[in-house]
């Protein structure tokens, strides 16, 4: 494939914008397979994680179609409209994977130490409310453990449908600081973009992924709840490391 060099200013807008021309001058043609993400990270001279973000936003934009275990083809019928490298928020909101994460890093630590330190009874109860604990319980009773947080639960599910009822948010809330408050609408925005839900789905497909991430949550609730703050930041940011590895593998 004559493809070239990424440059890495806004790199997966880039991507996204060679492979939609490719279709279209019809050098990648209906049902055409694309190399994996390794292949094309190495060809493009960029990130795996720039890759999957570039492959999610071409699904959205209907050019191509993702098939679990197979690989990504060009959709049969592309439905591709033009995509302005100067209006990313189109794709993604504002923001890049690896910018979400480095934002995450330095904010959810602090707001999980803040949060052991000041939640209240009904802090404790939105979490045990949220999906990924949620989450948690199905595994516990798949497991023959009883369920502990299953009196108040609507949908659970991973990633959750909606960053702001997520328990990384209910989090940041606990933490009641409106400066922290504040910054968290700017990441509840760019997590609810549809190409990071759609990375954060493949990621959560994998049984080991999924396991391991509950994990995980429970034991940051546990220490939120026992008032553990040096545990709690501890727990996020090894939680949010660990996605942030996930993405790059």
């Amino acid at each position: 494939m004559p493809l070239k060099p990424i440059e890495t200013k806004k790199v997966y807008m880039r991507v996204v914008e060679q492979i939609r021309q490719m279709i279209q001058a019809g050098e990648l043609v209906p049902g055409d397979q694309l190399p994996t993400t390794a292949e094309l990270a190495e060809m493009l001279q960029v990130s795996r994680p720039s890759v999957r973000e570039a492959l999610a936003a071409l699904e959205i934009l209907g050019l191509v179609d993702s098939k679990a275990g197979s690989g990504c083809f060009v959709a049969r019928s592309p439905i591709g409209r033009p995509v302005q490298p100067a209006q990313p928020i189109v794709l993604a909101g504002w923001a890049s994977a690896e910018e979400i994460l480095e934002a995450r890093l330095a904010y959810e630590p602090v707001c999980a130490r803040l949060a052991a330190q000041r939640r209240l009874p009904e802090d404790l109860n939105d979490m045990r409310c949220a999906p990924e604990l949620g989450m948690v319980d199905i595994e516990r009773v798949a497991e023959g453990k009883p369920a502990r947080f299953s009196d108040c639960h609507g949908r659970a599910g991973l990633p959750p449908e909606d960053f702001e009822s997520s328990l990384h948010a209910v989090i940041a809330r606990a933490a009641h600081n409106t400066v922290l408050a504040a910054f968290g609408q700017a990441v509840s925005r760019a997590v609810n973009s549809p190409t990071w839900q759609r990375m954060m789905r493949q990621i959560y497909l994998s049984p080991r992924n999924n396991s391991f991430f509950l994990q995980q949550y429970e034991q940051l609730y546990d220490a939120i709840e026992r008032r553990d703050a040096a545990a709690a930041e501890s727990l996020m940011r090894q939680h949010l490391t660990a996605l942030s590895a996930t993405l790059n593998e």
